[in-house]
């Protein structure tokens, strides 16, 4: 508890620090805007701003980048500043030098610098124009755009949509200039198919000036089976990594129960978002307005959900809440949670909470009377039961793993494979060229019911090839997770790209004289299969370090000595 509130105290004082020590920036939104504020969304950005990766993802998009413009991956949509004037009085620029800073990546001009961030709302694609070019008219930047989808302008002229045929939107928005006083200045954004221009309005501006678009992926859900007044969205939670989300739904109709209320979860795969399942409680009746309130803990595998009012007993509207979670690739109702002092119109369950790890809720309950004052309130907590626990380690099977080497260097396909060695390799080839292992385990043996709490995998070191410490070259583990296999058993050449049910930054421990990494991927844990094979696929963060060096680190396989084998350890519970 107490690290949480560091955390959160940390948090709140980087957000303080940014709005009160940041540059000037412009003091208000356009006359009528009901957007969030310049100043709250600039300060926000910066607060978890840092320098953009290729093939990492911000905004729920995944950008290479180039000193002449960027390209969204997998969505066939490119921008690239080319011009700079005034309206049509504007010439073309020259190529840029690149830098990278502790918070963005840079690419100078002699007229301007192109700034790139990434942050947790997307892309900044910023512009710092260092003087006031010559001529007459508004100052006129001018941006080449490579797609095949067609933008929709914003009425406000301050952002673009580029719909795509299966439901994602990428957005081109949130456009906002000041001068150097940090005096709001008039902006908006002209589109034609293959360019975008943003004009600025800059008469008596004081130089330099700061123009400073968003770009990120925004996909519109909806339930499977929505109808009329259903109220879908009504909540609405997500866990830490903000890839499952809980979406509540309290009026839905369930069979003849009016209102009985249900709620959705859905999870992030590739950047887009489906629905997984669709909750509902297993004695709901008419008028629970069950999803009323939702939660989520920090791995997305615990959902609490509310239904404040569930007539409990002779108690009218007493209220109760609902625990869920995932098993056998199900969710599952694991509790229902009830006031033990409840009474009719408590409403408790009208808000929900669970902690991190999802192992302790409060429900509140705001028309509780308590003594003589009515409607009061009250708030409960609950503690999961201490089930007895089991541990059981299991060691990938040498006859099904094994690593797949990318067929070039930019072509994220498999192209070689070895899977008879005795180690894995991660990293590169001389030719730049990405390694990744598969790894396979047989989890047939836990119980279909078992209520899995934490896995770790443990891989252990031969050697590494080209020096250095590749696991920080290459920017950390990545785990990629299949409830089953990437294709067949046995390791195939598209093992190397087959998307996966998951994928998770694998956090490394290792003691400094000990050759065994020890990864926590309890992030992962909705998706070990309980009737047969988990496979995994792992991977470093960082696709090659661009030189012409081997570097990789190799560790031990399957076929390796039993003693040194990877190890999947699984522990659970059976409730």
């Amino acid at each position: 508890m107490k690290t949480a509130l560091r955390t959160t105290i940390s948090l709140l004082l980087v957000l303080w620090l940014a709005l009160t020590f940041l540059p000037a920036r412009p003091a208000q939104a356009a006359e009528g805007d009901a957007s969030i504020p310049p100043d709250l969304l600039l300060a926000t950005l910066d607060a978890t701003s840092r320098p953009p990766v290729a093939g990492s993802q911000t905004g729920g998009l995944s950008f290479t980048f180039e000193a002449g413009g960027l390209q969204a991956a997998g969505l066939d949509w490119g921008v690239a500043l080319s011009k700079l004037g005034r309206e049509d009085q504007v010439r073309a620029l020259g190529a840029a030098e690149a830098t990278q800073t502790e918070r963005q990546t840079e690419y100078r001009r002699p007229e301007l610098t192109e700034w790139r961030r990434a942050t947790a709302f997307g892309l900044q694609q910023g512009f710092t124009i260092r003087s006031a070019p010559s001529g007459k008219g508004a100052l006129t930047l001018r941006l080449s755009l490579s797609t095949d989808l067609r933008g929709r302008l914003d009425a406000d002229k301050r952002g673009l949509s580029f719909p795509t045929e299966d439901g994602r939107t990428l957005r081109y928005d949130h456009l906002l200039a000041w001068d150097a006083n940090g005096t709001a200045l008039d902006a908006e954004l002209v589109y034609a198919p293959g360019e975008i221009r943003i004009i600025v309005q800059d008469a008596g501006a004081a130089y330099p000036l700061t123009i400073d678009p968003l770009i990120y992926l925004e996909q519109k859900v909806i339930a499977s089976d929505g109808a009329a007044d259903d109220y879908f969205g009504d909540s609405v939670a997500l866990n830490a990594a903000g890839d499952t989300a809980i979406v509540g739904t309290p009026w839905d109709d369930i069979g003849g129960n009016a209102h009985q209320g249900s709620a959705y979860v859905f999870a992030r795969s590739g950047g887009v978002w489906s629905q997984q399942a669709k909750l509902t409680a297993s004695d709901g009746a008419k008028g629970d307005e069950f999803g009323g309130s939702v939660a989520l803990n920090a791995a997305g595998d615990t959902a609490i959900v509310g239904a404040c009012l569930d007539d409990v007993g002779a108690n009218r509207d007493q209220g109760s809440a609902y625990v869920f979670a995932p098993s056998a690739g199900n969710w599952i109702q694991q509790a229902k949670l009830t006031a033990s002092d409840g009474a009719a119109y408590d409403y408790f369950g009208v808000s929900v909470a669970l902690n991190a790890a999802g192992d302790t809720a409060i429900v509140g309950a705001p028309r509780d009377d308590v003594g003589a004052n009515a409607d009061q309130g009250s708030a409960y907590f609950y503690q999961a039961d201490d089930h007895a626990k089991k541990t059981v380690t299991y060691r990938s099977n040498g006859a099904q793993d094994g690593w797949v080497l990318e067929s070039s260097e930019t072509s994220n396909k498999g192209g070689t494979l070895n899977s008879t060695a005795k180690t894995f390799r991660l990293g590169d080839d001389a030719a730049r060229k990405q390694y990744r292992a598969i790894l396979s385990f047989n989890t047939a043996s836990l119980p279909d019911n078992a209520v899995i709490t934490k896995v770790t995998l443990k891989v252990k070191r031969q050697r590494v090839v080209g020096g250095g410490n590749p696991v920080k070259k290459f920017k950390g583990f990545i785990m990629d997770i299949r409830n089953g296999t990437f294709g067949a058993a046995r390791l195939q050449k598209p093992d190397f790209q087959t998307r996966a049910d998951r994928s998770t930054a694998a956090m490394k421990k290792n003691a400094k004289n000990n050759k065994w990494y020890t990864l926590d991927l309890s992030g992962l844990k909705a998706f070990v299969n309980r009737q047969g094979l988990t496979q995994g696929r792992l991977r470093f963060k960082l696709d090659d370090d661009n030189n012409k060096v081997a570097n990789y680190l190799s560790l031990y396989s399957g076929n390796a000595t039993k003693a040194n084998r990877p190890q999947l350890i699984v522990e659970y519970y059976v409730p």
